[in-house]
This record gives C-alpha cells, sequence and structure tokens, in this order.
C-alpha cells in the first residue's frame, strides 16, 4: 500500500495497527546531524504525536545513534503511543540520509499483543545490525 510517499511493506492480516512502512523522502541534507541530535528529533516526533487529537498519551524508551554501513548516521527511535484509535502501540524507527534522500523505516505493533512485543524486539534488533554492519 503506497500513500504520500510511503510504502506499507507489511501488515498483519486482521490487525491493520500492526505493520511496517518506509518512507524515501528528496532531501537537501548529506548528514542526519544537520537535523540536530537523535533525542531532539525523538522530541520533534513526540510533539507532533501529541498534538493528534487521537493521542492520549506517550512514553519515549529511547533514542539512539549508530554509523551504519559505510559510515552512513543512523537514528533509531523508540517510544509507546497510547491512541483512541486502537488503543497502547510501540512505535519503532530507524532514520538514515543517503545520497541526499531521507529513508525512514517504521514498525508499529499493538502492545495488547504479547507475542508482538517480542516479534518487535527481535525484528528492531534485527534492523539494527542490517543498517549497522
Amino acid at each position: 500500500v503506497e500513500t504520500s510517499g510511503a510504502t506499507t511493506i507489511f501488515e498483519e492480516v486482521n490487525k491493520g495497527s500492526n505493520n511496517v512502512g518506509a518512507v524515501v523522502v528528496p532531501v537537501r541534507l548529506f548528514f542526519l546531524s544537520e537535523f540536530e541530535n537523535s533525542q531532539f528529533v525523538l522530541d520533534k516526533i513526540i510533539q507532533a504525536e501529541k498534538c493528534k487529537e487521537s493521542t492520549k498519551e506517550t512514553e519515549v524508551i529511547g533514542a539512539t545513534e549508530k554509523l551504519g554501513k559505510g559510515g552512513v548516521q543512523v537514528y533509531e527511535f523508540d517510544y509507546k503511543l497510547d491512541s483512541i484509535r486502537g488503543g497502547m502501540k510501540r512505535i519503532f524507527y530507524v532514520a538514515f540520509v543517503d545520497s541526499k534522500k531521507l529513508y525512514l523505516l517504521n514498525i508499529v505493533l499493538m502492545l495488547t499483543d504479547l507475542r508482538a512485543l517480542m516479534v518487535h524486539r527481535s525484528f528492531g534488533v534485527n534492523v539494527s545490525i542490517a543498517l549497522c554492519t
């Protein structure tokens, strides 16, 4: 499914809230650090989430910075979102800039399903390994 420059890579059957998506956006940046550090970017993401009418609560899990293949700077963001649309979700983002394109991978999983949480943890680790080795 493609919408507004975003592509849904995976969506769990009967659980549209569990999904993996990607966005590629042309930018004038060479490095993510031109946006500031990962915590600053995560704060902006959380502010945007809080502005949505559907958001009840957010909880930051963390923001990290790593070097990926070829020295590409990678930011990872992890937070929980409680929404009137779908309840409690865990959201994980991986972001990097390469060839003046911003790449965003996001993983959204409902926390009402413990099995989904375990998949999220293992998948998030695999994404980090793939980008950073």
